[in-house]
C-alpha cells in the first residue's frame, strides 16, 4: 500500500469528520473559534518543547509551528 496515498486518504477523512461534527454540534473548526488571542510566537516556542515533540521524526522549527498555528487560524 502506498503512504502517501493513505495519509491523503486520512488526512480527507479526518477533514471530513471534523467538518460533520462542527456542522452537527458546532465543535470549532479554527482557533479564533476557540477565543484564541494571535500569540503565535509563543505559543509556537512552547510547542517546540511539548513532551509530544520528542515523539516526532523531525525537529518543529519555529517557522513550522508558526506555518501550523497560522493555517490554523
Amino acid at each position: 500500500s502506498d503512504p502517501d496515498n493513505r495519509d491523503t486518504v486520512f488526512a480527507r477523512r479526518l477533514h471530513e469528520m471534523n467538518e460533520r461534527f462542527h456542522a452537527e454540534y458546532g465543535v470549532p473548526i479554527k482557533l479564533r473559534d476557540l477565543g484564541v488571542t494571535e500569540q503565535f510566537e509563543e505559543i509556537a516556542k512552547q510547542a517546540r518543547y511539548d513532551g509530544a515533540a520528542l515523539y516526532n521524526e523531525t525537529e518543529i522549527t519555529l517557522e513550522d509551528a508558526m506555518t501550523v498555528l497560522e493555517a490554523a487560524y
